[in-house]
């Protein structure tokens, strides 16, 4: 089917109607031409650009360049300008199966009807009948439908027919551009860019019925076909006419035209200008509702009507695309009665189908979604009953997972419901369906737990946790793994039980594995089930800490007897080190063994004699210790004070100062962080540093190394707590005058104004001191 027209604007000349069919052939890629002509042909190509005109040359060069089909019945085509079917006949494939009698037939009607249509439009019914005649045609092939729309007077014949007030010329125009834009992109795009869809939304305002549906079908036909089709504000009212031609359509039994209106009314309700409409117009909802109050009467009276529940459906589907994350509208929905006629029809679930459950069920779930008003009108026993009954006995699969939606809906952030629909029965039922792969029931149990310890103590009652844990294994699916990650987080929070019972499981071995995996670096839902798992493990809190202890621990051992391990030693340090972090417990005794841990990675990286390509176990070392000496609380401060203490941590704290004079990085900044909270405010430890020629030495020049990368900040408050609190020990060791050039190098650079106040300070009294000497 071609996609675009070749054929210039303006005045055309004769040769036009050789230029359309050539480009009709074109479309048809099923028809071959000996190659050796083709040479032959672009010289006579050329020989009438001189002679005649470019549009000629223009289109010949377009075909060679962009295909090599059909060329040579196209050019012979073009390059006569009269040409006969016979002598198209003599090149065309005896196998094609083109009607080219056809086609000429078609263009030739075209212009006499398009003519006659110019020349006799005082009447009407030559007019419908020249309508009626090209309408039959455009169904007769695809290429009777390119030569109309590249034909600018035949469209814009349909156009002026379109507004004209005679209802036998309207009934035909509608009939034509029905034909013309069914299942045609192109068609539909031509259209619309002509301006015709504001011309159907007048004709839908005609009150002739016929005229109203005909019009309005066509507008159906884009408004589905284009999803993201909104209608001007010139045009909007159009659905205030539609709602209204419901009412009539009703009483007249019409029902699959009432299917027609309710579908474009559905699909358009997805514009927010629309729903805005909507929510203004005081008597849109009014008639819907009175039109689904008769629909589930009828119904429920008539026991299973086939054309009521068609209605019933499309009203469904129009009252979903309004209610969707429109609160405006989930409050007016609330002041009428589709809540209780939505609630008759769930209870007659034995009478009512599948497909009509689902879109009713679909329609309580965006009533309530995000609505805490129409959470709790729904929050019933009641309903209650209904949902137990739709999850127990209901062997749908369809049905049972929108009831999981619908529940999730009602649960979210709402304790009352949490509470009412949190039975013993129901999260059976939802673990269930979890174990057969249920996304809704899990988005359902995820938010029945949250924060919601009576829920979490039922699902550790039925052993929920195992069944949870059980589920993380070898699975594919990246959304179903996320929601129950969060859904084991949500469980897990604030429950001491559930959290051991999930690591009792393996769950700590489960998260880290999603954690350290190879991930691709640009696949975002790999980075968000490793975030999400993170957060559930911190959840876990000091029982999932000292369960990653005593894996980190046993890593250790099995990289001290086998070094090649290290890689999967280095992938959980960043896990500990974020736990350490998060951790907000004062657990003296966690504490120490983190910090026990700590010293032998230490150990490790100095025995093994590792080289920084090789591994970073001494700056995730260095990480963790510096968030176990900044963190708060009475166990941290006693921690800090055993730190202080140990001769080990600061004689491995100091060798890895040094080691790396030359090119400090993040290793060295973290390790002056530890030593300055370690020394601040304690005499004995920063003794323990001034003593030490080659650790001043490594300070000082961290102090003044210069390089965009390294963050020299945490070197130069320890230097300055030093030189403030021993200014005597650090001149005898490393000397006054560079003592003095670090000052001065700290205060031209500014890093900070702590930094700087303190430095002119001391260079002040470093100055002062050594004049009187």
């Amino acid at each position: 089917m071609i996609t675009k027209s070749i054929v210039p604007d303006g005045d055309h000349p004769a040769y036009l109607n050789d230029i359309i069919i050539a480009e009709c052939i074109l479309s048809r890629p099923d028809i071959k031409f000996p190659v050796e002509s083709l040479q032959t042909l672009i010289n006579q190509a050329e020989q009438l650009h001189q002679e005649e005109n470019s549009y000629y040359m223009a289109l010949i060069l377009l075909i060679c360049e962009f295909t090599f089909c059909n060329v040579l019945l196209i050019i012979t085509a073009t390059l006569k300008c009269k040409c006969k079917i016979t002598e198209l006949e003599s090149i065309i494939p005896s196998d094609s199966n083109i009607d080219y009698n056809n086609i000429f037939s078609f263009y030739d009607d075209c212009i006499e009807e398009c003519a006659n249509i110019r020349l006799q439009h005082y009447d009407a019914k030559s007019v419908s009948s020249s309508l009626l005649k090209l309408s039959k045609g455009l169904k007769t092939s695809e290429e009777s439908r390119f030569i109309f729309l590249n034909n600018p007077e035949a469209f814009e014949s349909l156009l002026i027919s379109l507004r004209n007030v005679d209802e036998s010329i309207l009934q035909a125009s509608c009939n034509l551009t029905y034909n013309l834009v069914n299942n045609d992109k192109y068609a539909q795009f031509v259209f619309m860019n002509r301006g015709g869809l504001p011309i159907l939304c007048n004709s839908i305002r005609d009150e002739n019925q016929y005229i109203q549906m005909a019009s309005l079908k066509i507008l159906a036909l884009f408004v589905s076909e284009f999803p993201d089709l909104t209608l001007s504000d010139e045009n909007i009212s159009v659905v205030r006419n539609v709602v209204e031609l419901l009412s009539g359509l009703y009483s007249d039994g019409k029902v699959k035209e009432i299917n027609i209106a309710l579908k474009f009314l559905a699909q358009i309700a997805k514009s927010e200008n629309v729903q805005n409409y909507f929510r203004e117009s005081t008597n849109i909802f009014e008639r819907l509702d009175e039109l689904f109050e008769n629909c589930v009467s009828k119904y429920l009276d008539s026991n299973m009507d086939h054309n009521i529940t068609l209605l019933i459906d499309s009203v469904c589907l129009c009252l979903n695309n309004l209610l969707f994350c429109n609160k405006n509208n989930q409050d007016k929905f609330r002041s009428h009665r589709y809540v209780g006629n939505c609630l008759s029809l769930i209870c007659s679930r034995d009478l009512l189908p599948v497909q009509t459950n689902i879109y009713v069920l679909d329609v309580l779930s965006n009533f309530v979604n995000t609505n805490a008003n129409n959470q709790n009108v729904l929050g019933s026993s009641t309903v209650l009953s209904e949902m137990q009954e739709h999850l127990l006995t209901n062997k749908n699969a369809d049905i049972c997972n929108m009831s999981c939606v619908l529940l999730s809906h009602l649960t979210w952030n709402n304790i009352d419901n949490q509470k009412l629909f949190g039975t013993t029965e129901i999260i059976k039922i939802l673990l269930d369906m979890i174990q057969n792969h249920s996304y809704n029931a899990l988005l359902c149990l995820t938010n029945m737990v949250y924060q919601n310890e009576g829920n979490q103590n039922l699902v550790s009652l039925v052993g929920g946790i195992q069944v949870l844990y059980n589920s993380l294994h070898h699975l594919e699916d990246y959304a179903f793994e996320k929601m129950l990650v969060l859904c084991i987080d949500n469980a897990v929070t604030n429950n001491i039980k559930n959290c051991k019972d999930f690591i009792d499981c393996g769950g700590v071995e489960k998260l880290i594995n999603y954690m350290t995996e190879d991930k691709d670096e640009e696949d975002e839902e790999e980075d968000e089930l490793s975030n999400k798992a993170f957060s559930t493990l911190t959840h876990l809190k000091s029982q999932g800490l000292s369960k990653l202890l005593q894996i980190v621990e046993q890593l250790i051992n099995e990289t001290t007897n086998d070094p090649s391990q290290v890689s999967l030693l280095n992938k959980h340090l960043p896990v500990v080190n974020g736990m350490v972090y998060m951790d907000g417990s004062d657990d003296f005794d966690l504490k120490c063994d983190v910090f026990q841990m700590v010293l032998k990675l230490f150990n490790l990286n100095n025995e093994l004699n590792f080289c920084d390509d090789e591994s970073n176990i001494s700056e995730y070392a260095a990480f963790i210790l510096c968030n176990l000496t900044t963190s708060y609380g009475s166990g941290a401060k006693r921690l800090q004070e055993w730190a202080r203490n140990n001769d080990v941590c600061f004689e491995v704290l100091t060798n890895l100062l040094v080691q790396h004079d030359e090119d400090p990085g993040d290793l060295e900044t973290m390790i002056c962080n530890i030593l300055y909270n370690l020394c601040f405010g304690n005499e004995a430890s920063m003794k323990m540093l001034t003593d030490r020629k080659n650790v001043l030495e490594s300070i000082s020049h961290y102090c003044t190394f210069q390089d965009e990368e390294f963050d020299r900040i945490e070197s130069v408050k320890l230097f300055l707590l030093l030189y403030e609190e021993n200014k005597t020990a650090c001149e005898r060791m490393i000397g006054s005058e560079k003592c003095i050039s670090v000052l001065e190098t700290i205060l031209r650079a500014n890093l900070s104004k702590l930094s700087t106040s303190k430095s002119e300070m001391l260079l002040r009294g470093g100055l002062l001191h050594q004049e009187m000497k």
